[in-house]
């Protein structure tokens, strides 16, 4: 869950029954001081008569001490078949161990071992204890003295962590509530969430407050999603020249199942600047990751002393379910329900389609050693797309729809600052005649250029540059680097790690 701290509540002037035991639900009024004596607001209050000038707590995640490990085996076996033929042979076995620490606001003796009162097949082996066991395996054949085939398959496993394995809620600043009666009762109990078994009485009023939270802007808290598996293959062809250099080409294809998503159930929103203020949604192995790519590497001898270098390019057309403009990408990808529902699949934001690296190495005699690294990246999809997965079902099913700024029509991607809706819309409905979802009346756009897919055109091209330079003396050595040499106000900002 992200969004905003603290707790949404109803206007205190509109707050019935206000006393221990009531059946009340936790208000905004309640947090009011009296002035003079006299409570400003219509049953308002109530937190004073027990903790004079206590704030509102702040909500958000606390994993409690929580454990997390994760571990692995792994055998592997080399055979030389021929004098050209060699094959080598592998397996990973793999497994993780998810221990969510105790929760402070829980007191249900039901729920010893499920901290945050989640469903009991939220907590199986299957999401608490994973296990995988990974093949790997690889041909390697010399086509004659300069010349060698390689082809492999290798499957992999990436379990979860930190917030992809949950979220489980937090309330911080609550102590000095805990002495104040809940205002729920027996008959009306308001503490967990009710999905193990019924609701239970809370012990006291921050009790109450922490699971109204948690039950309206923290999900999930845990369980319910498995580690990713990946089957990757590639195929790599090697030359040395006479001259000493040498030449790599190696198409390569990967393909993630049970990819962790998160599909959105809801959202609150600014509704003048369209920035997210809370998310809550569900955990899923619904999305899919498709690379396919080539590389090329030229690498020449390294010399002792003079000149040597390398040059490497990649092409690779990444496809997975997260739209480019997500925030979290490649971390926690919060995805519409429509999307994940329609098994859309878009140009991944986190990878450019195109880019090379040159590297030029100097050493001279007396130890001084000078690197430059040149890099070049086409440039990272982020556009909206003309196309949109519906916000919400048409004729009972989800459906691509035109984007637009009104409606089903308007994106749910959280963009650029978190913000989404129609203040990331490239296309504007005719309010006087909006037509429909299907067919919508676009009266106006902003002219930028758009593809019919999200993540269809790429942001500009960049370049970057890094230096090395070190002097060796005997035993020692000083230098610098300097990174970033052009002032690239991009750099280092694209996130680079793949799910």
């Amino acid at each position: 869950m992200t969004g905003a701290p603290g707790l949404s509540a109803t206007d205190g002037a509109t707050v019935v029954g206000t006393a221990a035991g009531s059946g009340a639900a936790p208000s905004l009024a309640d947090f009011v001081t009296p002035v003079n004596g006299v409570c400003p607001v219509a049953g308002g209050c109530y937190v004073s008569q027990y903790a004079a000038n206590q704030k509102l707590p702040i909500s958000g995640i606390n994993y409690n001490g929580a454990l997390f490990q994760t571990f692995g085996f792994a055998i592997r076996n080399q055979i030389n078949v021929r004098d050209r033929l060699k094959l080598d042979l592998g397996a990973r076995y793999d497994g993780a161990i998810y221990r969510f620490g105790p929760n402070p606001f829980n007191t249900n003796p039901a729920d010893l071992g499920n901290p945050s009162d989640v469903s009991p097949s939220y907590l199986t082996n299957k999401f608490e204890n994973p296990r995988a066991i990974s093949p790997r395996a690889a041909i390697a054949y010399n086509l004659g003295k300069n010349d060698a085939l390689r082809a492999s398959y290798g499957r992999s496993i990436t379990f979860l962590n930190a917030q992809t394995a949950g979220t489980p809620a937090g309330l911080y600043n609550a102590n000095a509530l805990m002495g104040v009666p809940a205002l729920d009762s027996t008959a009306n109990p308001q503490c967990g969430t009710g999905l193990n078994g019924a609701m239970f009485k809370c012990a006291n009023y921050a009790q109450q407050l922490y699971w109204l939270y948690d039950r309206n802007f923290d999900a999930p808290d845990l369980g319910n999603a498995t580690a990713q598996t990946a089957s990757n293959y590639d195929l790599t062809y090697q030359h040395q020249f006479a001259n000493g250099f040498a030449l790599r080409f190696t198409p390569f294809y990967k393909l993630s199942t049970g990819l962790p998503s998160f599909a959105l159930l809801s959202e609150t929103v600014d509704p003048t600047t369209g920035q997210i203020l809370s998310e809550v949604f569900n955990a899923n192995n619904n999305g899919i990751n498709r690379t396919t790519g080539v590389e090329f590497g030229l690498t020449s001898p390294e010399r002792n002393v003079g000149l040597s270098g390398f040059f490497t390019a990649t092409y690779q057309n990444v496809l997975d379910s997260a739209p480019p403009l997500i925030n979290g990408e490649d971390t926690l990808p919060i995805i519409s329900s429509g999307s994940l529902t329609l098994g859309n699949v878009y140009r991944a934001g986190y990878v450019s389609p195109f880019s090379a690296r040159l590297g030029v190495e100097y050493k001279s005699k007396n130890g001084l050693r000078i690197l430059p690294v040149l890099q070049y990246d086409r440039g990272y999809p982020f556009n909206v797309g003309l196309t949109t997965a519906s916000s919400a079902t048409l004729n009972g099913a989800f459906a691509n729809i035109p984007q637009v700024n009104f409606g089903a029509g308007a994106t749910k991607i959280p963009g650029f600052n978190g913000a989404t809706g129609s203040s990331l819309a490239t296309q504007y409905v005719d309010p006087a005649l909006p037509g429909n979802a299907f067919n919508p009346n676009v009266a106006a756009t902003r002219g930028a250029p758009e593809s019919s897919s999200t993540g269809g055109v790429l942001f500009r091209s960049q370049f970057t540059a890094n230096l090395t330079i070190e002097l060796r003396r005997g035993r020692n050595t000083i230098g610098v680097q300097a990174t970033n040499l052009f002032g690239n106000q991009y750099y280092g900002l694209i996130p680079s790690v793949n799910p």
